[in-house]
């Protein structure tokens, strides 16, 4: 994890309003110390001075904090604050670095470090780093100054803040147009003057590229300036949307074209607009950090051998075969079979998903009742014994295991594997951070693979994971549970939360769109399962929100007696008498349910079912249905 990634890693339970002011901490806190160096900071984190120091006083060497270290191995740079340990392989940013030394979370890091260092925030303001320096832009990036300079960039102003001036210069040297660098962080970090083309930039270095027959194409000024800066010739390009196929003429007499491809959607999509330019001339090299500064800030006395030997080790590009299959290809499919016929897949991944505190654990624990052979399922029927993998991800196993006894469950029935796992006698044990696709590869495969039938139960998803709920990271979860329950042909139930409803509570129906995150989490599952409670205290409304292998079961219910008894009940009824707008958002929710629809042909259908336009508009804003080319969308399909 790097610095511009740490604000992310927020504490899991945390709200997305809290997320949001931890990451805009940070940014003030990065900005103070990328203004004066971390010297204050590491000495506070490592109890004071270094045993030495390296690369002319800028790196300090400890002895590290996460393995028994007799010779001094931990190297932590002033100027950025990152740190590494080649022993033992931990590393990270100056948030880490605190959160390690003093057992924090990153949330208490920001906290800690701006009560010591004498830090305030506004309590209404955005928090934001406004403004930068070029000597504050070449300490963080580690370059420097000298050399910006000599590139020709300079100080200026932007709406009264410091900013920096990059000029673009043509093979020739001469200025095409300018960018202003207006922070250090943050999503706003640049800005084009009006008016200003998308260009190259550095094709002054062309001349060095056709000396050297290769050239290297970057995303952005600051990894071109680290190629510079070790003499690679690199070129910056702005982005895939932008890039111009005429530029190519440009490159002309360079025998060799690399991409250094970032680990993202843009650098796909960068890789796919080159490659449509340069064909099988274009090389995609990969490095082993999210871009070429990163990689240099990593170990920059490395640097240079560890590029080169990514350009080396790159590919040519080739364009993709996409395989043509038949049915014939399959051979026989068997049917699909069930766990809870029309409910529970074997082979599939199964979301159970409702509000805090509406029996989400409880109908979990009656499944394992169930799976163990000792209760009968809701429609009368009894499994064979299976055995339960059980990981309880929210520390509250003892209350987990009160209520399966309570349902008749033994010891012997479940295997609940301790999570985050039992790291006692692990030197990281203090650094360790959940990544459930290593886990379940670590912990379950290995129990699951010996013989038997097995029932695997995750409760719940957020605490099995650090990432952001709408990260794109999402996928390799959801991925992982997926494939677990495919390859084993098991069930995999997993508990989630719903989001917050839009607009009014009262319009707030049980409905795929408010599962929390991303759409990820729902696409994976074969199966989910929502759970509502019509009235306070009353009994528990279990319906299937989605079954992609047959006709969605009909619902049945469930109550917790006054003895603290799991008992099973007829479903209550859902609410009829709805006010307009609860039935234009329902209206709504079922016309666009196929995909957009012509605003005018919402209103007049709306119309015909006596719901004037009004409410419609209010309806339109308590869903969050978005307008596109005068077409409504749902924000699921937006």
């Amino acid at each position: 994890m790097t610095m511009k990634d740490s604000a992310h890693a927020v504490d899991r339970n945390e709200g997305e309003e809290g997320t949001g002011r931890a990451a805009q901490d940070a940014d003030v806190i990065r900005q103070h110390f990328e203004a004066v160096g971390y010297d204050s900071l590491i000495a506070e984190c490592m109890g004071g001075e270094p045993v030495k120091t390296e690369n002319g006083g800028e790196e300090l060497v400890y002895h590290c904090f996460s393995h028994q270290d007799k010779d001094p191995s931990l190297r932590i740079n002033r100027s950025t604050g990152l740190f590494h340990c080649p022993a033992c392989g931990v590393g990270g940013d100056a948030f880490e670095l605190w959160e390690a030394t003093h057992r924090c979370s990153f949330r208490e890091a920001c906290e800690q470090i701006a009560e010591s260092h004498a830090l305030s925030f506004s309590t209404t303001a955005p928090r934001s780093a406004v403004g930068v320096t070029v000597m504050q832009l070449a300490r963080a990036k580690g370059l420097s100054e000298a050399d910006l300079a000599a590139w020709g960039v300079t100080d200026t102003k932007y709406q009264g803040h410091s900013a920096v001036r990059i000029p673009y210069l043509d093979e020739n040297g001469q200025e095409v147009t300018y960018s202003l660098r207006i922070a250090l962080n943050g999503k706003k970090r640049f800005h084009a003057p009006a008016g200003s083309n998308r260009e190259l930039y550095g094709p002054n270095w062309l001349r060095v590229a056709r000396e050297q027959g290769r050239v290297i194409l970057v995303e952005g000024e600051t990894d071109c300036w680290t190629c510079w800066a070790h003499g690679l010739p690199a070129l910056g390009v702005p982005g895939a949307s932008a890039w111009k196929d005429e530029w190519v003429d440009r490159f002309e007499g360079i025998s060799q074209v690399f991409v250094v491809k970032e680990p993202d959607q843009g650098g796909i999509a960068l890789v796919d607009a080159l490659s449509k330019a340069f064909g099988t001339r274009l090389r995609i090299a990969e490095l082993p950090a999210k871009d070429t500064n990163e990689l240099y800030l990593q170990d920059p006395g490395a640097f240079t051998e560890t590029f080169e030997s990514a350009l080396r080790d790159s590919r040519p590009w080739q364009p993709r075969r996409v395989p043509i299959l038949r049915m014939s290809d399959f051979g026989s499919l068997a049917d699909v079979t069930w766990l809870l016929d029309g409910w529970v897949p074997k082979g599939g991944l199964t979301l159970i998903v409702g509000e805090t505190g509406v029996g989400k654990t409880w109908l979990a624990c009656y499944f394992i009742a169930c799976a163990a052979g000792i209760c009968d399922w809701p429609d009368g029927t009894r499994s064979d014994q299976h055995a339960v993998c059980l990981l309880e991800t929210e520390s509250l196993r003892e209350d987990y295991f009160r209520r399966l006894r309570k349902l008749g469950v033994e010891d012997n029935n479940v295997l609940a594997l301790p999570y985050p796992p039992d790291l006692e006698g692990r030197e990281d044990r203090k650094w360790y951070i959940p990544s459930l696709p290593d886990d379940l590869q670590r912990l379950v495969v290995p129990t699951i693979a010996a013989a038997g039938s097995w029932v695997v139960v995750i409760d719940s998803l957020s605490g099995a994971h650090r990432l952001h709920e709408n990260d794109a990271e999402m996928r390799d979860v959801l991925a992982a549970l997926s494939a677990l329950a495919a390859e084993y042909a098991i069930p995999v139930i997993v508990t989630h939360h719903l989001g917050k409803p839009k607009g009014d509570h009262s319009s707030a129906a049980l409905h795929l769109d408010r599962v929390r995150g991303s759409s990820t989490i729902v696409q994976f599952a074969r199966s989910v399962i929502g759970l509502e409670q019509v009235a306070p205290n009353g009994p528990v409304r279990v319906l299937c929100l989605k079954s992609t292998f047959g006709k969605k079961p009909e619902p049945f219910g469930f109550l917790i007696g006054s003895d603290g008894m799991f008992q099973l009940c007829d479903p209550p009824t859902q609410p009829t008498s709805l006010g307009q707008q609860d039935r234009a958002v329902e209206f709504l929710r079922e016309f666009l349910r196929d995909g957009p629809q012509a605003a005018g042909d919402v209103v007049k259908a709306g119309e015909a079912q006596q719901l004037s336009q009004s409410t419609l508009r209010r309806a339109q804003a308590a869903l969050g249905v978005v307008s596109i080319g005068g077409r409504w969308v749902l924000p699921s399909q937006n």
